[in-house]
């Protein structure tokens, strides 16, 4: 998994905000450094735009590896198509858990499709 030492110099102090870094393959951890650093170059130099901004960021640095909320949602949807799902069922519980977790990650735009389509094998591995 990555270390700081797998980031190119210019990321690392954006990338040792990441929380959970040492759970994340490097080039996913370099991909949200690269994103983050970015959103906060352009960031406002003072305001409220600025706040935003940089609680968007820190929503960025601090979510799950992709892989790992990919597994879980898979997981949280299986278990609501097999258990009974009306409003008091268990399925309709693993539906609510599927959507606290997306709503609890947030993620640079199209990372979570593309390791959905890389994981199933409908990309190359490059």
């Amino acid at each position: 998994m990555a270390t700081l030492n797998d980031i190119p110099a210019e990321h690392r102090s954006t990338a040792s905000r990441i929380k959970h870094l040492d759970r994340m393959p490097a080039a996913e951890a370099i991909h949200r450094a690269k994103h983050v650093r970015s959103l906060e170059e352009k960031a406002a130099p003072t305001g409220e735009i600025r706040d935003l901004t940089f609680a968007h960021t820190s929503r960025l640095l601090s979510t799950i590896p992709v892989k790992e909320y990919l597994e879980r949602i898979a997981h949280l949807n299986e278990l609501a198509a097999q258990l009974p799902g009306g409003i008091d069922g268990a399925g309709h519980e693993a539906r609510q858990a599927a959507f606290k977790l997306k709503a609890d990650n947030t993620y640079p735009p199209g990372l979570v499709e593309a390791c959905g389509k890389r994981l199933l094998g409908k990309e190359p591995t490059v």
